[in-house]
């Protein structure tokens, strides 16, 4: 009972106490242009999402479109790892550089790129080796897209061994860097399928997909090793044998 009223006691004493309200900070330029860079970027990576997609039906039609959506939604399932773990470990990039604490960066980099290979990798060989049993899900008729999947897949699986280059380069104030890598893969990934889709079908627009999606994951690859100091690639931590994570 004594321990209690002295809790009681203490609990009201600090109750009591006032503080000095802090004084709120604003960078309103600042924050408008970083949301800006923002959202330009999710706004050319929405289209690299849907543009071959379009393409297809355009020139296709809506049949071959249709064959070709499941394909691409279908081979999404490997970066749903990427995504989620990216979600999680953002916060700790950034506590991290602010920090200047580039080593201890780089083990939670390498910790996330394995976290992400590992599930991605599992899903990937599930969507090669059964692509047509899954695509039949569908509809005897999406068989026919199985090729388109697995080239998809592929695309798909380079993004995951280049692990979170997209988020590292946010998270570390350097999104004014990768901003051109986005534009210029949406560029070329619009020609590369006017180009490929009349030629080769829907083979031709998965292959212009899953080669922009690769060449963008690489080339922010290059520039996370350039400006944040770290490697972001899954081999570091392979070959290392792994890294426990700090600060998750």
């Amino acid at each position: 009972l004594a321990a209690l009223l002295f809790q009681f006691g203490l609990l009201l004493f600090k109750l009591n106490e006032e503080f000095e309200p802090s004084k709120p900070v604003y960078a309103i330029r600042e924050w408008l242009g970083v949301a800006f860079i923002l959202l330009l970027q999710q706004s050319f990576l929405k289209i690299l999402g849907k543009i071959d997609t379009i393409m297809v039906g355009s020139i296709l039609g809506a049949k071959e479109a249709g064959m070709y959506g499941a394909a691409v939604n279908t081979a999404q399932w490997v970066s749903v790892v990427l995504s989620i773990i990216n979600i999680v470990a953002a916060s700790s990039f950034a506590a991290l550089y602010a920090k200047n604490n580039i080593e201890g960066l780089q083990k939670v980099v390498s910790a996330v790129a394995l976290w992400i290979f590992w599930p991605s990798m599992a899903i990937s060989l599930l969507l090669t080796v059964f692509s047509q049993p899954i695509l039949g899900i569908f509809g005897s008729e999406f068989i026919a897209a199985s090729l388109q999947l697995k080239i998809l897949v592929l695309g798909n699986l380079v993004s995951a061994l280049c692990g979170s280059v997209g988020y590292l380069m946010v998270m570390t104030g350097h999104q004014n860097k990768s901003l051109p890598v986005f534009i210029y893969a949406t560029i070329l990934n619009i020609v590369l399928n006017a180009i490929a889709i009349p030629l080769i079908g829907g083979v031709g627009a998965a292959i212009a997909t899953a080669f922009s999606k690769a060449l963008w994951n690489i080339w922010l690859s290059f520039l996370v090793v350039k400006y944040v100091g770290v490697s972001p690639l899954v081999f570091r931590g392979l070959f290392q044998g792994g890294s426990k994570s700090e600060g998750i």
